[in-house]
């Protein structure tokens, strides 16, 4: 059917352009469609799921070899088929069984010999029609979900280009994917797209792409400031000054958080990045709240250009930024808490997938030395399988936000911190806190990366920036040199 199919749009589809990659699933798979796109059958052919014409010619090659091995029902014996040969080399005749008439007349004999016994030939039975056909050959399982699945995909596609109108019956149910498994297929066909190994006029092109998006996006943002200025509600300058930093502090906090890399800190990325074996220690220290880390050189290695950030890597810059945090404060009460990357994989191991107990030593006082409900924010940075996001609960606005580089969302994670916050002020303060009325953040006006793996450096300047203050004022454009000034601080903190 699938093979049919194709063939009757094959003038139509042969025009039209292959699909972008990733344009194909439309947001949502079924799940029998997820299962086989995750089995072994692609690595074996050598396939792109993505791609809805490898899709067809696997469909197809697999029609042709069903078709080549079926043999007709009605086709004559081998025997006969044979006895006729040589009946025919004899010079024999042969006799129908459909003739009207009395018994065979056997052709003169030639030779020695009697005439050899007439054999009937069967007359193989005129071919069924297509539809009869369709009908009559026994689909196995196999068959259905290969039809099913290219005509599903086929179907989905042509929609999206916009080739033909939607059917008019409702369409049948299908299972969206969750969050978590959209931002990972995202995330697939964007780093696909933005490999580092791609040709230098493709990698030009995209670069160009990526800041005039970003520049869009700067546009878009100006302007609604400039509305909110000129809107006759806009609140007092007193009200702007009390609410956040002054111009002349926040252009102190961006000299300090870009501040550019000295020749000694040069030299020191040099030696970080320099060939040794991988698990050499180059970095380590103990930091306030996290206790002692080490940095390898395969951890620096995920600070490269194009690489994605490793949990050690991530988990040392957070101590180099608590450290910070803890010297703006005099050594004594930071206003910053950060937890590590464990911290909400802990959280969420229990049976209904929350665990206060796996945590609930985390933030003593006579471990950290300063009491965790008494600062203002708590930073976590949290790993979504291969995307970074960061949240932040501010204990002082009694508010959780939620930040990620593609305006993603976790709403699941966000009631697990609000119910860690109740649990954390009836463990350490014996006091019940009711978070009912605690609002919930997903800011959508913040720096957005434009590939597919920066999503690491982005998180952790996101830490850096809401720990030290400032407003996020960086781009996509600033995180080359953020790759390397991680690893200048951690080079500093570390020796």
């Amino acid at each position: 059917a699938a093979a049919q199919a194709a063939a009757a749009s094959g003038g139509r589809e042969s025009s039209r352009r292959a699909p972008a990659a990733g344009s194909l699933f439309g947001g949502a798979l079924a799940p029998a469609q997820l299962e086989f796109r995750r089995s072994s059958a692609w690595k074996t052919l050598g396939l792109d799921v993505r791609d809805v014409d490898a899709y067809k010619k696997l469909v197809e090659a697999s029609s042709a070899g069903r078709n080549r091995r079926r043999r007709p029902t009605s086709a004559p014996p081998d025997s006969a088929r044979k006895q006729k040969k040589r009946d025919d080399d004899d010079d024999t005749a042969v006799v129908d069984d459909d003739t009207a008439g009395g018994a065979p007349k056997p052709a003169a004999a030639k030779g020695r010999g009697k005439p050899k016994k007439p054999v009937t030939q069967y007359r193989m039975k005129a071919p069924p029609d297509a539809e009869v056909a369709r009908t009559a050959v026994r689909r196995t399982s196999l068959d259905s979900f290969v039809d099913d699945s290219i005509e599903n995909l086929r179907r989905s596609t042509a929609q999206a280009e916009g080739d033909v109108a939607p059917p008019p019956t409702a369409a049948p149910v299908r299972t969206a994917l969750t969050p978590s498994q959209r931002r990972e297929l995202a995330l697939e066909v964007r780093a696909a797209n933005a490999s580092v190994h791609a040709p230098v006029d493709v990698a030009q092109e995209a670069d160009l792409e990526r800041q005039i998006a970003e520049m869009e996006i700067v546009a878009k943002d100006l302007e609604s400031r400039r509305a909110e200025l000129k809107s006759p509600v806009a609140p007092a300058l007193s009200d702007l000054v009390e609410a956040g930093p002054s111009a002349a502090e926040i252009e102190a906090m961006e000299a300090e958080l870009t501040r550019p890399i000295s020749a000694a800190q040069a030299d020191a990325i040099e030696r970080a990045h320099a060939p040794g074996p991988p698990s050499e220690v180059i970095a380590s220290g103990t930091f306030t709240g996290q206790g002692a880390l080490e940095m390898t050189r395969k951890d620096v290695a995920t600070m490269a250009t194009g690489e994605w950030l490793n949990d050690e890597m991530v988990n040392f810059t957070i101590g180099t930024m608590a450290d910070r945090e803890m010297a703006r404060c005099g050594g004594a009460q930071p206003r910053v808490h950060f937890f590590n990357t464990f911290f909400v994989g802990k959280l969420t191991d229990g049976g209904d997938g929350y665990n206060y107990g796996a945590v609930r030593r985390w933030t003593t006082k006579k471990k950290l030395g300063y009491d965790v409900l008494e600062c203002d924010k708590v930073i976590i940075p949290v790993h979504q399988g291969i995307h970074w996001v960061l949240a932040v609960v501010d204990l002082r606005t009694t508010c959780v936000r939620f930040y990620d580089s593609l305006l993603g969302d976790d709403k699941g994670l966000v009631e697990d911190l609000l119910r860690w916050v109740r649990d954390e002020w009836k463990n350490k303060k014996d006091a019940d806190v009711d978070t009912d009325g605690w609002s919930v953040e997903i800011p959508k006006d913040i720096p957005r990366q434009m590939n597919g793996c920066d999503c690491g450096v982005f998180m952790l300047k996101y830490a850096d920036y809401i720990a030290t203050g400032c407003p996020l004022t960086f781009h996509q454009r600033d995180m080359e040199y953020f790759r390397r000034r991680i690893v200048a601080d951690a080079m500093e903190k570390g020796n």
